[in-house]
């Protein structure tokens, strides 16, 4: 967000997913989607623009959400649900750094994104 060409990065996004076929792995998409607006919200943090860090972070969280219910059918796909995991555990790792370096509205919205990726890493377990 707050870049002039984001509409031009979301429509493409956009259209990339309507091409994916499958539960599992329309989840996977959503699951890239979400590690790329938080590494976007990271980057906003760094230059002070917490309100657009906020949005950003509030965008991933609706990936992650559309995600748990794509996931649900994820069973005997192991080669995905590896994938999937490792994703999920690094995108794990980015969300603690980022809550130690945050406060207010993002702190509470970046602890519903490490929610979001718990739940969808218990689907992945299964």
């Amino acid at each position: 967000m707050g870049d002039s060409m984001y509409f031009l990065k979301t429509l493409k996004e956009n259209l990339r997913g309507l091409l994916i076929f499958g539960a599992p792995e329309k989840g996977e998409y959503q699951v890239f989607r979400a590690t790329k607006r938080l590494l976007e919200a990271e980057s906003l943090m760094k230059s002070e623009k917490q309100q657009l860090a906020l949005q950003t972070v509030i965008v991933a969280n609706d990936f992650l959400t559309q995600s748990k219910s794509s996931l649900k059918d994820i069973s005997g796909r192991d080669e995905l649900k590896t994938d999937v995991k490792n994703k999920l555990d690094k995108l794990i790792t980015l969300v603690d750094e980022m809550v130690d370096n945050s406060g207010g509205d993002l702190h509470k919205n970046l602890h519903l994104t490490h929610s979001l990726i718990e739940e969808n890493l218990i689907l992945v377990r299964k």
